[in-house]
């Protein structure tokens, strides 16, 4: 059955809204130590829990007109209300927060344009010791190869998480290579994993979880499944069994949909719904609301709009927020360690970051 999102049924959106109440409430400014040739690059916010507190702290990525001058500036939650100043790392774009290292503490993936600062870099997390400062230290790093991204997920079933790195081929193609951690943040090249077309055809890989062993690689034209339904910008778990599911963006109907994971496949859900949006710049798919359940925010940059649905477990999104929808390019994370992640974002004139409160129940 195709459901489109206004028809679900009043018994299944008051349902949805007794499982839960998404609230966001009006946005904090935080200062970012800039420098008058300095913004925060759209897009350049991640949060992860670098010291170790239970707060997730803000990792911004600072642009300048030089790339060799690009870097990533932390800053140490002390909650939603408020933080401090950390260190400036370089590497101008991070581009994921995770535990590499298996000490429980978040570390920091940071990106440079290739032939710039030497590569990547992996920074460590940590909590205060000595002379070094809590969070990510300038000196607490290993080196990674160039990559404009990488893909994160534990490829080899032992347990930690492994990296795809992702680069151009003869200046035409992305190559997507496999880095093997050993699970103290030490990465081997495992060689390559796949090939997407052409680059100008629109390239990029990601990874998902199918069949809880071993995720799989894909790109928009390749991988292992050799290709994805038409469409496919994303993948997350939208039923909460623990495979990954598909999210689709169709321009030409203006609707998001999306396909069941079973572990070697994508099947249409048994009963789901169409999400229309006129334009998809940027989704994000997590709880948001601490009930167990996936939620879904989508941002339709040329409008200026968002929309965030609850999830209902089910692979539907039934019941719609109370209160304000963040707008932008944003990032999820809890500040204040109360179990609800804040959206976090930029200012208008990128020199600042925004701050929602989340103060939705179950």
């Amino acid at each position: 059955m195709h459901r489109p999102l206004k028809a679900v049924g009043v018994a299944v959106l008051v349902a949805g809204l007794l499982a839960g109440c998404i609230r966001f409430g009006a946005p904090t400014t935080h200062t970012v130590p800039l420098a008058a040739n300095e913004t925060i690059s759209l897009g350049g916010i991640v949060v992860g829990d670098v010291t170790g507190d239970g707060r997730s702290d803000v990792l911004a990525g600072i642009q300048t007109p030089s790339f060799s001058s690009r870097r990533t500036q932390v800053m140490i939650s002390c909650g939603a209300g408020c933080s401090t100043v950390g260190e400036s790392l370089a590497g101008w774009r991070p581009t994921a927060a995770a535990d590499f290292d298996g000490d429980g503490i978040d570390d920091v993936l940071a990106s440079s344009a290739p032939y710039y600062q030497g590569g990547s870099r992996l920074y460590f997390g940590g909590a205060a010791e000595g002379s070094r400062p809590a969070g990510l230290a300038q000196d607490d790093w290993i080196p990674l190869p160039d990559s404009w991204e990488y893909g994160i997920g534990d490829l080899d079933g032992d347990g930690d998480l492994d990296l795809v790195q992702t680069t151009t081929f003869f200046t035409y193609y992305l190559e997507h290579r496999f880095l093997r951690n050993d699970g103290t943040g030490t990465f081997a090249d495992a060689g390559v994993v796949g090939n997407s077309g052409p680059l100008n055809a629109g390239g990029g890989g990601y990874l998902i979880v199918g069949d809880g062993t071993r995720d799989r690689v894909y790109s928009r034209f390749g991988g292992e499944y050799d290709s994805l339904p038409a469409g496919t910008v994303g993948a997350g778990d939208v039923d909460g069994d623990g495979i990954d599911d598909l999210v689709h963006w169709n321009s030409t109907d203006d609707e998001v949909t999306f396909s069941k994971g079973t572990g070697s496949g994508f099947t249409p859900f048994p009963d789901y719904q169409t999400i229309p949006i006129t334009s998809l710049s940027a989704w994000r798919l997590g709880d948001l609301d601490g009930d167990g359940h996936s939620d879904l925010w989508l941002w339709d940059y040329y409008a200026n709009t968002a929309t965030i649905l609850g999830g209902s477990g089910d692979g539907g999104f039934p019941y719609e927020p109370v209160g304000s929808v963040p707008l932008g390019y944003l990032s999820f994370g809890d500040l204040d360690g109360d179990g609800l992640p804040e959206a976090v974002g930029t200012t208008a004139d990128s020199r600042g970051i925004v701050v929602h409160p989340n103060s939705s129940t179950t």
